[in-house]
């Protein structure tokens, strides 16, 4: 089926990254942040018009003219070049890292110092880099997590299972680069990059996020929204969206952010997530926060919402669903639509997985109330919306 597609903006602004011609981290740079939005905008608006919502609301953006040092996770890989280690990243529509940088604009001033230590320090003690074409060498690429509210800041060396050479030495290095919390290294076999073993190097075993009133632990590969800036406004239009009521599923949890943060507003809360970290960190969120009301359930949703599962629950009051991009599973697609859920909160990072899938509820009798587009990511093309369903 043929979408709408975004007319992208003239450029008008200099790209404020040397790197911006050729990264492939950043695709409109040297677009005005406000042309950005209204691109974004309209077309989020055009690809949902066919669903007819009552409501399409304007798309919520930085208060920033021009929003740098934004993202709260970014990954690093490194490449050989000149005799030494550089941190690099991909060009545009290429997958390989092999762009040699010495700073980045998306995470922090930080983030910079702290890859620009590990190059030297790897340089200095002949770390090897991974090949993923041979399956050669050891170091893969290095995971940067930040609390922009809190100060709190998480290193990640994911390599291939041996011991970090000069363990020590890089520890006071990251420690005199950047005010850093916790440190661990993540293995993995090969290429594999989705299981990968977590081993506490140093510090603290988490590090925090503050989102409002909410306090919320993150651990090394467990899922937080990656804009620090924007996620209180994010979560503030779900909350809107959501109103209040006896019961709510929050399905696809993550770790039980969305839970806590209506927690307020429903009597009890069911939280559903599949990933082990996601739990393991939605249950310190839920204890540290002293919400009383969510229950956190781990599994598949398309697995845990049986018949018996419906009828010992009885149908909710809403539903909040926050699907990874592929959209929601065609058996939750089809539990949903067959359900009569008074409000159900659909929260995309994909516009084209959600539409396919709104496409399906709003077939099964739902009605698309109002459109919220919010922006998550600037200067990409990317977008997060949240829609709104009544039955």
């Amino acid at each position: 089926m043929t979408h709408a597609v975004l007319t992208i903006p003239p450029a008008t602004v200099t790209p404020v990254c040397p790197y911006f011609s050729v990264c492939g981290g950043c695709s409109c740079q040297d677009v005005s942040y406000q042309d950005q939005l209204r691109a974004k905008e309209e077309w989020i608006h055009q690809l949902f018009a066919a669903l007819n919502p009552r409501e399409s609301l304007p798309i919520l953006g930085s208060g920033r003219e021009y929003p740098v040092f934004f993202r709260n996770k970014i990954r690093f890989s490194f490449i050989e070049h000149d005799g030494m280690i550089w941190p690099s990243r991909h060009p545009k529509g290429s997958a390989k890292a092999d762009i040699p940088v010495e700073t980045c604009f998306l995470q922090s001033e930080e983030a910079n110092r702290i890859i620009r230590a590990t190059a030297a320090h790897a340089t200095t003690h002949n770390w090897s880099l991974y090949n993923p074409e041979t399956g050669s060498g050891w170091l893969k690429h290095l995971l940067i997590r930040q609390g922009k509210r809190t100060g709190e800041i998480m290193v990640v060396a994911i390599t291939d299972q041996s011991p970090i050479p000069g363990l020590e030495e890089w520890l006071h290095a990251l420690q005199a680069a950047a005010p850093v919390t916790s440190v661990f290294q993540g293995t993995s076999w090969g290429k594999d990059l989705l299981e990968i073993t977590d081993v506490h190097l140093w510090g603290a075993p988490h590090i925090h996020e503050q989102v409002g009133d909410y306090t919320f632990a993150i651990s090394p590969q467990a899922f937080f929204q990656t804009n620090s800036e924007m996620v209180t406004t994010l979560y503030n239009a779900v909350a809107a969206a959501a109103g209040s009521g006896g019961v709510l599923w929050d399905l696809y949890a993550g770790s039980a952010t969305i839970g806590c943060y209506l927690s307020k507003q429903f009597g009890s809360v069911i939280s559903v997530e599949s990933n082990e970290s996601n739990c393991t960190d939605g249950a310190l969120n839920i204890a540290q926060n002293n919400v009383s009301n969510v229950s956190l359930r781990q599994g598949l949703v398309e697995e845990v919402l049986t018949s018996a599962f419906i009828k010992e629950q009885g149908i909710p009051d809403c539903v909040v669903v926050d699907p990874p991009r592929a959209g929601l599973h065609i058996r939750t697609r089809q539990l949903l639509g067959g359900l009569s859920v008074k409000r159900l909160v659909y929260v995309s990072c994909n516009p084209i997985t959600a539409l396919r899938d709104c496409r399906e509820l709003v077939a099964a009798g739902y009605t698309l109330e109002k459109l919220q587009p919010v922006d998550m990511f600037p200067h990409s093309w990317h977008a997060e919306l949240v829609v709104v369903l009544t039955k």
